[in-house]
């Protein structure tokens, strides 16, 4: 199998931060290009008015301009400075992972778990799980210590 493009989904914790310096290295190592996404899913209480809803869009707007910027911070910080796309979505991490994957064409998505089971798993959920459950895609998941970032091929 060719891997011409890596999806790596983040959420700026220590384990996604791990995952991103895999996924770098074997970027760098297969010489493919590498799509570091932050999904967040959003919705208003009911009971805002139309003028809180205008005013919590507007907050909502600038937030994303930042969280882009601070993304495009952390990738470059956990990848050594690789040429690297950035995507900030605003849905069920979920849908929004299998969906860039299939927008950027990823041949592979590799992604930190918890590995959690049992009762913990059934009460907290999973994202990795579902990604790994609804991914055409194959799956890296990552546990451990990763290697430190690094600015050579």
């Amino acid at each position: 199998m060719q891997l011409s493009h890596v999806l790596c989904p983040v959420d700026f914790s220590d384990l996604s931060a791990r995952a991103l310096r895999y996924a770098a290295m074997l970027a760098r190592r297969v010489n493919a290009r590498l799509t570091v996404v932050y999904a967040h899913s959003f919705s208003a209480p009911p009971y805002f008015t139309t003028g809180k809803l205008e005013d919590l869009e507007r907050q909502f707007r600038e937030s994303l301009r930042e969280a882009e910027a601070e993304l495009r911070r952390f990738a470059q910080r956990e990848t050594g400075n690789l040429d690297v796309d950035v995507q900030i979505v605003e849905a069920h991490p979920v849908d929004a992972i299998r969906r860039a994957a299939r927008e950027i064409g990823a041949d592979l998505i590799v992604m930190g778990t918890h590995g959690r089971s049992g009762l913990n798993r059934l009460m907290l959920g999973s994202v990795t799980e579902g990604v790994l459950r609804e991914s055409q895609v194959p799956v890296l998941t990552v546990r451990g210590e990763a290697p430190a970032a690094s600015t050579g091929a």
